[in-house]
């Protein structure tokens, strides 16, 4: 459970990090599969680059260019989702920012 809380925090925390806009949002919805649950956590930040985003869970990987470290957030958030046997990934959304997208195997 802690590592699942983990998981929130970095993806939220990312998108807070990345907004910049006025209007500030984040959007988390849940829905029932089958044997899964997806979650998506929206924001209304700066998206990432198509080029780029199948690189985002990389570890010591940024798509800022300004940050002089590379963070783990990411690559942490996967190995934490894949651990629990769901599947994580991203895309670009119809708000300006990203969505985070993951599976988690109902118990």
């Amino acid at each position: 459970m802690s590592k699942i809380r983990r998981v929130f925090g970095n993806i939220i925390g990312n998108s807070i990090k990345n907004m910049d806009s006025v209007k500030k949002e984040i959007i988390v919805n849940f829905e029932d599969l089958d044997e899964n649950i997806l979650v998506s956590i929206s924001d209304s930040g700066k998206g990432v680059n198509k080029e780029e985003i199948d690189k985002i869970f990389e570890a010591l990987y940024t798509s800022d260019k300004s940050r002089k470290v590379a963070g783990l957030g990411l690559s942490i958030c996967k190995s934490a989702i894949e651990g629990h046997g769901g599947k994580i990934w991203a895309e670009n959304n119809n708000i300006g920012g990203l969505t985070i997208k993951f599976t988690l195997m109902k118990i």
